[in-house]
Parts: C-alpha cells; structure tokens; sequence
C-alpha cells in the first residue's frame, strides 16, 4: 500500500527534521508501490527460456514447475506480491496432462504483445478427459480498493488438424470486468470467450481489463472445453478436447510503467523520490525545462525525454507555489495521490496568445501511451474563470478520456478551471500512438473562447499552463473495441451548484458517440413540469436551452431531468437528474422601476461612457486617498493636470469602448487590452493621484444581473438619476493568495422593467497601482466587459447632455475643390496609403476645411 503523509512536514530543528525524511522515503520506497507486473508458466518444462522472475505453478502428469499454488512474482523486482496463484484440476476419469509442445509468438499477435521475453509459450496443460472437465486458476489477495489485468493463452500448434481442439476462458467471481480479448476470439459474454488452442496461429489471447476483485479479493479463472455453438460457443469446435492454459500474466494496473513529473516544483514538497521535476518558469527550482523522464516504480529511466518550452508576447511564465491538495474522491487523487504533491502551477504571467508546449519524444511507434494531468490555482470562487485549455497535438490516433466533468472541445482538445480545480479534474488520453516520430506535443493555453467551443465563462486569457502529469506505456497494444455513447458533457446550472442566480437559464450539452440524438425524444423537466427548450445542433453537438419566463425565488431548490434516445434502428434511452440551489437574493437592491428609460434610437446614438477625470496639483493641498475625497473633489477648486485634449467641449471625456484601464497599460484583472487611463500619464511609473467618475446608461432585461469589479484602490457604484442615487453594496469575494489589482468585487441586484438605466462609477487612484475593469457575468456565468459587443454583453449609451455635438463629417464639392465640415471638437488628420498605419495632422485644419485634389489623399477625424 501507498503511504502519503497526512501533512506537510514541519520545519525542526536538528536530527528530528531528518527522521521525519526518512519516514517520507520509506513509506514512498519501491517494494510497496502498486502497478506491478506478473507472469507464470502453468505448463513447465526444464530448460525453457522464461524470464528470471516467472513462476511456474501449474499441474499435470508431467508437469515439472514449482508446484500447483504460491505467490506470484513482481517481474521487475522479484518480490513476491500479495496474490497466490492455485491450480485445481475437475474432471470425470484420468488427470490433466502437462505437454511441452513447442510453440512461439505469431509476430504482430496479441500474444507477442503480451509475453515476448517474458514467457516462454511452449506447452499446455491438456484435457486429459471426457467431457465436463475443466480447470480453476484460483487468484487469492487481490486488493479490493485496486484494479487488474489478466491474460492467458496456450497453443499446442497442431497445425490445422488441431483447430478444432478450443478451450473456453470464463472469468468468475469479479465484481466487475471489462472484457478486452483479442478481436478474432469468439466472445461468448462479457465473462467468456473461445479460440482454438490447438492451433492458435493467430497468436490469440483471453483478456480482461478494469477487473474488480470485489470485496474477498478472490477471482477464478476457468478453461474449459467450448460451451458449444448451441450456447454461443465458437462453431466447429470440438465437443470437449481442449487445452487448460499455458501461459498467463496478471498486472495491478493497467500500465507497463509509469512516469510522474511535477513541473511546477518547489523545495520541500512531498514528491516519490522517482518522480522528476522537469518544467519551467521564473521561480521554478525543479530539474531544469528538459530530461528523460522515470518509471516510478524502479527509478529507472525510460525512453522518454520531456521537455517544456514557452510561447508569450510579454513577461514570462512564472512557477508558482499555491498550496493545493486533492479532492477526495477525484480524478486528480486517484492518479496522482501519494507520488505528487499537487501544490504549484504554471502561471501564464503573459497577455492573450501565450502557450506552454510540453514535448514528449522518445515514444515507440509500436506502443501505446496513457497522458494525463491536472493543475490547481486553489484561489477560490473568484478564481474559476482561470481556464486551461489542453490539446494533444502530433498523435497519429488517441482516445479522449478526460474527467466527465470538464469541458470536451474535440476529441484532442478539453478545457476545465485550473484557478480554482475543486473537482479535481484531468486531461487525459488513452490509447496515445504517437506515430512514426515517436513525439507528441500536449499543449497548455488559456481558454480557445465560447465562440469556439471553449468553457463558458472562461477568462479571456488568464490560465495556468500545468502542474502535474503522468506518463504510462500500457500493457495493450490498443483498447477494446467499445461503443461510444451519447456524452451529456455539460450541464448549467451545475449539479449540487448552491449559489446559482435567479435568472440563470437551464443548459445541456450533448455531444455524440457512435449515435447522434434523436432531438424529437428530448423531454425537459423543472421541478417535476414538463418545459418547452430551445433545441439546436451544430456539428452534431445538441444544445438544449430554456430560459425560465420570471426568476427563481431566493435560495429555492429546483430538480432538472433531462430524457432522450439517440437516432440508432435500436434506439437506447437516457436519463440525467440533477439539483440546484439558487443564491440567497432576498437583500439584493432592486432598482426602481420608474428610473428605466426607454429606448429611443433617436435620442440614445453613442455607445459608450462619459467621464469627468481631475488629477489635482499636488500644490493645491486637496486630499485624494479614499473614495469620499474623489466625491468631494469635483466641487473644490484646483489646477487639473490632466491632458485637456481628452475632454470634449462639454468638459466630458468620452469612452466609446469599455471600462478597462491601468495606470501603465499592463494586462491586469479579467480582460485583456487593457488601456491608460484617458489622461492620466502612463509613465510605468505609479503615484500620480487622480479621480473619475464615468457616467453611463445601461440597457438592462429584466431579472438578476452582477457586476465583477476589478480594482486598485477603491470606488463606489450608484444607480439611478442624480436626484435619486442608489449606492449599490459592493462585496469583496473571498480567494487564495489573490488580492492587489486582482482584487474582485461584486455586485448583484435585480431589475423588475427592461429599459436603460444611469450609472456613476466613481474611482480614484494614485498611490499605488491603479487599475480599474468594469466586467458583467451573466446568469449563465459568462464574462463580458460592459459595453462589449459580443451577444450577452450588456449594452452602454452615452448620456445625450454629455456626448456635445457629433463630429461626424460631410463631404461636399466646391468647383475643383472638396470641402469637409464638421461640428465639436475634433483634429483632421491624413494618409497617402490606408495600408501604412500612419496618419498626420492637417496642420490649421478648421471646419470647414478645402482641399484641391491632387493624386490619392485619405483625411478622418479624430476626437
């Protein structure tokens, strides 16, 4: 068994530190690992060419091994596992025979596979008897909490005159198993499959995988003669002349090896001593960007060099140490717990476009891979829209196998929260061929975006590129065959989700497996009443959606059922149920209704926001450091050091875009692009107190609506006309190691009338790192700038008395010349090519102003 300290260790003074070392190591070391690997030869012979550590129990006349029970052999080690291996023999008259035919590997077979340099497959243990015989091969303590792989074969190679001779492999008394036996075998069930032994030139073999041992850990596999054609038996076979086993192996795990690498690694984590730390970032201390990782059990290397390089636009990848544990129960703890420490990730310390590449090379092109990893920020609630984006690129074939849970883009690309991993979710893939190279890439990102499949709500780029993962060369050469079922990847609100908005709408996504959905079976329940969704399906993924006609009352529990068939001759049905609880709402301000405004497209034709901004000479003595001294300012006289060319004649600076600024144009907060603040120099330099207050109308649906407020280092958000402001609560959301110009503050209230309604943001900075970022999340928990134009995001008109006149142009002849007009504050600029990017002022330019044309000359106006 594993043993993981319960807790990090301590700093001690003296020999105590080392002791408790040393109790890490040892509960860490080689003879207790799991996934070992067994073989035996049930029918041996003197002077056969088995690997130094096969057993060989088994029975017969002339058997010549060690005997009929005893313990099985970890092959790579030589110590004995917890399993022993008994032979019982069944039969009416004689005894079972041990023959030492001699017999090989079929190249290219299953068998190969499975036994090459292992096991010598001459021999078998024959019939010996009439009809009714068979054999027992009784596994005894298999641990109950793991899983396991076995395979058998014989081939007495009798050539043709032999093919009738079949022997029956029945698995009993597993509490479950998968069958995965070789594709030419005749599967009887689940539990049973026949091949000719006699001749088995196909190099066949009888195997289970994900073998439950149930709870007395006890398994029998059984040979036999065929069940006959009459029962599902291979047809042609004989009635009862057959061969008992020859050769079998038993895996704990279904891994050849497997290699674990921490790549965000820091000093005095708790990692198995044969787990490497190759990765990167500004304060990594692991083994450096690249290296031959190791099998976790032996310590030895493999032929596998990884190796991690980055791709950014600014800054770097950092390393970081977030402390993180897995969640009991969880993908993560179940492939990683007590080898890795969790705690640490890659950071993307970088703007929109930055990806982390992980380079496996090494592989062999004849085998096949397992990949999996995870990350976990660990940062709480406010975190969640840190999103990694995982594709594996290079592989000749994979098989998806991600957690159920997150977010299936393709079957190379998957995405889930690494900022706040609470589910413990994974990116993995199975059956890896990585092709002639032998190299794949697993690439890390932030997330692809909604409109391309991506994770609803995801950051625009905030990620992390990483923490931990796993390689594993598998033991089979490739997967059963398997059919693929209808994947219901994602539902909203989230099952057991407990603060979900009122007017959050119901979401499923179905993606299909072998079969499409039949869309016209769709049946949608809330709360036990049949509801009438929006069905659509694009590139055979089926979205179904309904949006409840008023808001769900404050922390009301509703139950969601979901019922549909797929589109195959023999359609098979589903079900999901799932609950959730909706957020405690009942202090959220409501806003008047009578301040809503209707909206006039006459009168409401600028988007955006209109901002007073002041940075007071320091000289005038005016105090400038909390949110109450930025309300007051704007009556006090002073000398405005803020650039006069930003404000419009109404003494107005105008945002036509979002609220998404920073003293210095860094990428701070949610979004990306951020911006200076209009005015206000961006010297790199921060100190420069200022104040803004942006003034705005926002077109708002009725129903809940949040505001996550980014900033640094405070402000006040009011709602409605001047005479009646409301000031809305703020409320900082909680979240590990985060704080500074990554604070987040919400805000929540409800709408009862559709229409426009007046905002003030006020803001003030100057002593530190100012940043402010002004972000809406939908109910279906989607994040958009206010003002953004994707569809969700929430819509801002600039108030009319602060716009001034518009100076959009006209353009008008005058004889030869051309003569362009216009109203407000504006600068007429040119361009001989709108290809090079570069304008100039019209130096003197005034409206109206005449131009003789001469060759190609392009003007625009810029307010």
């Amino acid at each position: 068994m594993k043993t993981r300290l319960p807790f990090p260790i301590p700093p001690l003074p003296g020999n105590c530190r080392r002791v408790l070392l040393l109790l890490a190591v040892i509960g860490l070391s080689p003879a207790t690992r799991a996934d070992w690997i067994a073989y035996n030869d049930s029918a041996y012979k003197s002077g056969q060419t088995n690997g130094p550590n096969v057993t060989t129990f088994g029975l017969g006349r002339s058997f010549a091994g060690e005997g009929s029970s005893g313990r099985l052999k970890s092959v790579a080690t030589g110590e004995d596992t917890p399993v022993t291996a008994t032979y019982e023999e069944h039969f009416s008259t004689g005894s079972v025979n041990s023959a030492g035919d001699v017999a090989d590997y079929p190249p290219g077979s299953d068998a190969e596979a499975e036994f090459k340099g292992q096991v010598d497959l001459s021999g078998n243990m024959s019939y010996g008897d009439s009809p009714g015989w068979y054999v027992d091969l009784i596994l005894t303590g298999l641990d109950p909490g793991k899983r396991y792989i076995f395979a058998g074969t014989a081939h007495r190679n009798g050539g043709p005159g032999y093919a009738e001779r079949v022997t029956n492999w029945t698995i009993l008394g597993a509490g479950s198993a998968t069958y995965a036996s070789s594709a030419g075998a005749t599967k009887v069930s689940n539990e049973s499959v026949e091949f000719s032994t006699g001749d088995n030139a196909a190099g066949l073999v009888a195997r289970w995988v994900e073998i439950d041992p149930g709870s007395d850990g006890r398994i029998v596999i059984r040979t036999s003669h065929t069940v006959g054609q009459a029962s599902g038996g291979m047809p042609g076979a004989h009635a009862y002349k057959g061969y008992a086993g020859g050769v079998f192996t038993l895996k704990e795990g279904p891994y050849r090896w497997r290699a674990f690498n921490d790549s965000a690694f820091k000093p005095g984590q708790t990692n198995d001593p044969n787990v490497t730390t190759f990765g990167l970032g500004r304060s990594f201390a692991g083994e450096g960007s690249s290296g031959l990782l190791k099998e976790v059990a032996a310590g030895a290397a493999t032929a596998v060099t990884a190796t991690y390089t980055e791709t950014i636009t600014t800054g770097s990848v950092n390393s970081a140490g977030d402390a993180a544990e897995y969640p009991p129960g969880s993908d993560a703890e179940s492939l990683f717990k007590g080898v890795v420490d969790l705690a640490g990730n890659m950071s993307y310390g970088d703007s929109p476009g930055w990806y982390v590449d992980l380079t496996l090379s090494g592989m062999d092109p004849m085998k096949k891979y397992t990949f999996a990893a995870t990350a976990n920020r660990n940062g709480g609630a406010a975190y969640a829209d840190r999103v990694t984006n995982w594709t594996l690129i290079g592989a000749k074939a994979s098989s998806y196998a991600s957690s159920a849970a997150a977010w299936k883009i393709s079957n190379d690309s998957v995405e889930f929260s690494t900022g706040e991993n609470a589910a413990g979710l994974i990116a993995r893939w199975t059956d890896i061929d990585p092709g002639a190279d032998g190299t794949i890439v697993i690439r890390t990102s932030h997330s692809v975006g909604q409109a391309n499949g991506g994770l609803p709500g995801a950051h625009a780029y905030k990620g992390y590129a990483g923490g931990v993962f796993l390689l594993a060369e598998q033991f089979l050469a490739g997967a059963a065959a398997v059919s693929t079922p209808i994947d219901i990847s994602s539902v909203l609100p989230a099952d057991g989700a407990a603060e979900v908005s009122p007017s959050s709408p119901v979401q499923i996504v179905l993606k299909p497996g072998d079969r499409g959905v039949n869309t016209a079976s769709i049946s949608l329940k809330i709360d036990s009443v049949t509801v009438t969704p929006t069905i659509t399906t694009e590139q055979g993924t089926t979205r179904v959606s309904y949006t409840p006609p008023s808001a769900f009352a404050a922390s009301s529990v509703h139950t969601v059922r979901i019922d549909f068939t797929d589109d195959g001759p023999t359609p098979v049905a589903y079900t999901r149920t799932w609950s959730f609880t909706v957020i405690d709402s009942s202090a959220f301000p409501v806003l008047p209704a009578e301040q809503a405004l209707p909206m006039d497209p006459s009168r409401y034709t600028r988007r955006g926001f209109a901002m007073n901004v002041v940075s007071p000479d320091p000289n005038d003595g005016i105090p400038l450091a909390t949110v109450d001294d930025a309300e007051a300012i704007w009556g006090l006289p002073y000398n405005n050091l803020v650039e006069p060319s930003v404000f419009n004649a109404l003494g107005y600076a105008l945002e036509p875009a979002s609220i998404n600024y920073q003293v210095d144009g860094s990428p701070i907060g949610n979004m990306a692009d951020d911006r200076p603040f209009p005015g206000i120099p961006g010297r790199g330099q921060p100190g420069e107190a200022f104040a803004i207050q942006i003034f705005t109308l926002l077109q708002l649906a009725p129903g809940h609506h949040r505001f996550n407020i980014t900033m640094q280092p405070g402000f006040r958000l009011l709602a409605g006309s001047a005479t009646a402001e409301v000031e809305l609560p703020a409320v900082f959301s909680p979240c590990t190691n985060c704080g500074g110009d990554d604070a987040p503050w919400i805000v929540d209230f409800m709408v009862e009338r559709e229409g426009l309604y007046p905002f003030r943001l006020l803001f003030y900075g100057g002593s530190g790192s100012s940043s402010l970022e002004w972000v809406s999340v939908t109910p279906a928990g989607q994040r958009f700038l206010v003002n953004d134009l994707q569809p969700g995001a929430i819509a801002a008109y600039i108030p009319p008395d602060t716009a001034g006149p518009s100076a959009a142009p006209t353009i008008v002849t005058e004889g030869n010349r051309v003569v362009i007009s216009w109203t407000g504050a504006a600068t007429l600029q040119s361009s001989p090519d709108l290809r090079s990017g570069r304008w100039t002022n019209v130096n003197g330019a005034g409206s109206p102003h005449r131009v003789t044309p001469s060759g190609t000359l392009f003007y625009r106006l810029v307010r």
